[in-house]
């Protein structure tokens, strides 16, 4: 998921590992769900005009009331991450989820700031009060990142490993993600009010090695 000019320059483009949409620039929102795809894979796409999140030159900024976008990207039983580059509000009145999903089984796959300003998360069975790490990133912009195997579940944030524990029980593989948002069981909640500047999800487990690497790659502007 970022932002970037498209092959026309007329309009900007939003990807979301392979999903996209796209923004008139003089409209400066994200569009419907009918938008030409100018790159290959799925769209992450919001149809209702009071639901999409602002573009602007910090990122797309999601309002913590009901902005998000749905997206076809499914986590797999077994490896994930989700990696994020985020402006943090200065206050957050109540958990925020930035992507993920949950099932109706509690089968979690999500990563989220709390109110204190932590990173945090839901994978499987333990969800943000488990799953939390230390620092207070208020009113900063951060890279983190939310990794699990199966066996065990990591948090990364900036240049350190904040959590890891054993994985308990697993994540959804039927309902897809939300950016911006949790999608509970198809339902939107837990709305970010974050600037997302890029957001990555991938199949597979990260070392903190490989999470540092991808997280000098998004500094430097990859």
């Amino acid at each position: 998921f970022g932002v970037g000019p498209n092959a026309t320059g007329s309009d900007e483009t939003f990807i979301f590992h392979g999903m996209q949409v796209e923004i008139g620039s003089a409209a400066a929102y994200i569009a419907t769900v009918a938008v030409p795809v100018t790159v290959p894979g799925n769209q992450a796409a919001q149809v209702t005009a009071g639901f999409k999140p602002a573009y602007q030159t910090a990122g797309a900024k999601f309002d913590a009331t009901d902005d998000n976008l749905l997206t076809a990207y499914l986590a797999q039983a077994g490896a994930n991450c989700i990696i994020a580059y985020v402006d943090v509000p200065a206050t957050l009145a109540a958990t925020q989820v930035i992507a993920g999903a949950s099932g109706s089984a509690a089968n979690r796959c999500f990563l989220a700031f709390n109110t204190s300003g932590q990173l945090c998360g839901g994978v499987g069975s333990d969800s943000t009060a488990t799953i939390v790490g230390t620092t207070d990133w208020r009113g900063q912009t951060v890279v983190v990142g939310l990794s699990f195997d199966g066996s065990s579940v990591k948090l990364f944030a900036e240049t350190a490993q904040e959590y890891s524990a054993a994985q308990a029980s697993t994540p959804t593989t039927t309902i897809p993600f939300r950016i911006g948002a949790l999608n509970n069981n198809g339902t939107a909640g837990s709305f970010c009010g974050h600037y997302i500047k890029r957001l990555l999800v991938g199949r597979r487990a990260l070392t903190f090695a490989q999470f540092a690497s991808i997280r000098s790659q998004l500094l430097a502007g990859g």
